[in-house]
């Protein structure tokens, strides 16, 4: 004889799996998005910090630096270097050796999303633009 309370059926196991399967397929494309904003964010942040330290090195190198366009990187200065992320320069930053940074800009590219930022004189600091010039998701801003 079968007591009461034994166990789950094969079936019932199967329609929990199911709706496992069904929950977690809704929930991924949100935690997927939301672990690829986390990246952008720290990007973001390890571009700050490293646009921030070139007066420091620009005095200490004693050379002024002129970033974007045409130039070459100055080899007293190590790059700027974020993993997984790209810089490009909308336009040419100047570092004089003395550490006045003369305004400019430039794109963080980071997967399919990119922000842009001006370069503020004279510390270079990083003020992001408006979402209309560039927006987090890569595509046209809304």
């Amino acid at each position: 004889m079968r007591r009461p309370g034994q166990g789950f059926t094969l079936l019932e196991l199967l329609v929990v799996l199911v709706l496992l399967g069904a929950l977690a397929a809704l929930v991924a494309p949100a935690v997927s998005r939301g672990i690829d904003a986390w990246r952008l964010r720290v990007a973001a942040q390890e571009l700050e910090q490293q646009v921030a330290r070139l007066p420091l090195q620009a005095r200490a190198a004693g050379v002024t630096l002129h970033l974007g366009g045409e130039a070459a990187w100055p080899a007293a200065v190590p790059p700027i270097v974020i993993e997984g992320a790209g810089i490009e320069w909308l336009s040419p930053l100047v570092v004089r050796s003395n550490g006045f940074c003369e305004a400019g800009a430039l794109r963080l590219v980071h997967d399919a999303s990119r922000r842009d930022y001006d370069v503020l004189s004279p510390d270079c600091r990083l003020r992001r633009r408006a979402s209309g010039a560039a927006d987090d998701e890569g595509g046209a801003a809304p």
